[in-house]
């Protein structure tokens, strides 16, 4: 079952970094009718990716190869933030958002919250190798 979560997260690690280069490719696969999106509500979207993809694409690298659990719990709650401030924000504004985008965001909010469970534990509750 750990094996499970773990390769579940570094899946959801590289689907988060594809999709901020997607995002920022094209803002559409996320809001469906940007033609009346301003440039500022744009941008800040565009913002959000590429930061969410960078910072993915650092800690890998540097946490999470090496079991960076608390890492991992911080992206996800970064994650599930973004995907419950999209709604949020889409309601507000009164844009139309896509559901599949968010449902990935999702995704790899909870994979990243469950990570640490993989992490091996002995009889007195110390870690084990």
């Amino acid at each position: 079952m750990r094996d499970l979560i773990r390769w579940n997260f570094h899946a959801s690690v590289w689907l988060s970094i594809l999709g901020a280069i997607r995002v920022i490719q094209d803002a559409n696969l996320v809001l469906s009718d940007t033609e009346d999106l301003s440039d500022p509500l744009k941008n800040n979207l565009l913002f959000i990716a590429a930061y969410l993809g960078l910072s993915q694409l650092v800690l890998w690298f540097l946490r999470y190869s090496r079991d960076g659990f608390f890492e991992a719990l911080l992206m996800g709650g970064q994650f599930l933030l973004l995907a419950g401030g999209l709604q949020i924000y889409a309601w507000v504004n009164d844009l139309p958002l896509q559901n599949p985008p968010l449902i990935a965001i999702f995704y790899v909010g909870i994979s990243h919250c469950l990570y640490p469970l993989a992490r091996s534990r002995g009889k007195a509750g110390k870690r084990v190798k």
